[in-house]
């Protein structure tokens, strides 16, 4: 994430410090309402798209 972002801007200068718990840690919260049993699973709106990835 870091790497790319000095390529395509993808999080703002000001958050590559504590990237790893403002936009990774952050996302991955969703993880235990998730059924990880089920064959589907459905990104309903993830802003900058880092809960899709």
């Amino acid at each position: 994430l870091l790497e790319k972002n000095k390529e395509i801007n993808l999080i703002s200068g000001t958050t590559e410090k504590n990237s790893r718990e403002r936009h990774i840690i952050d996302s991955a919260q969703i993880i235990d309402f998730i059924d990880k049993n089920d064959d589907l699973c459905t990104d309903i709106g993830s802003g900058s798209g880092l809960p899709g990835i």
